[in-house]
């Protein structure tokens, strides 16, 4: 149908946004966790999709890997891209993380089966915006270049220091 023509050119986008950085990663330590901690992701994404262009989970999955593809590009990238850029496209791999809780949710059929499951989406969705807001407009300096953040509103950096922190982050899904 109309979805799944559609679908393709969609899902080779994606799978290029995960695959082209990770290939570029390969040989450093953030390469080897790039391809192995988040090849499958995608590529079990891709198998879903082209068996069932409907499927909201498959879709979810394709999407994780090219969100974390992306924020890679930042971090392969570090001083060469402008601060702005590198402070923003971190936020994507931090909402490939909520994604994971996200497809928990949607499981088995694709749809949250109670209010408490359609609850957690919507806080999952909110925690994705903020984390998007805290790492580019509340970090610095960068985490890959060491440079100042030209985006930062101080106000959002002890919210950042946070949230963005192991502990903080590890509390959150």
């Amino acid at each position: 149908g109309r979805a799944a023509w559609l679908g393709r050119p969609v899902l080779v986008l994606a799978l290029a946004a995960y695959a082209i950085p990770a290939v570029a990663a390969m040989g450093t330590e953030w390469g080897y966790w790039l391809i192995v901690g988040w090849v499958g992701w995608p590529v079990v994404g891709a198998v879903v999709v082209l068996r069932s262009p409907g499927n909201r989970i498959g879709w979810l999955m394709v999407a994780m890997g090219a969100l974390f593809g992306l924020s890679s590009v930042g971090l392969l990238l570090g001083s060469q891209v402008p601060a702005g850029v590198e402070a923003s496209v971190w936020g994507l791999g931090l909402v490939a993380w909520t994604m994971i809780a996200a497809i928990v949710v949607l499981l088995p059929n694709g749809r949250p089966n109670s209010r408490l499951g359609t609850a957690l989406l919507r806080f999952l969705l909110v925690l994705a915006a903020l984390l998007i807001v805290l790492s580019s407009f509340g970090v610095s300096p960068l985490d890959t270049s060491g440079r100042t953040n030209p985006l930062l509103v101080p106000a959002l950096q002890p919210l950042a220091d946070f949230v963005l922190s192991d502990g903080g982050f590890a509390i959150v899904p």
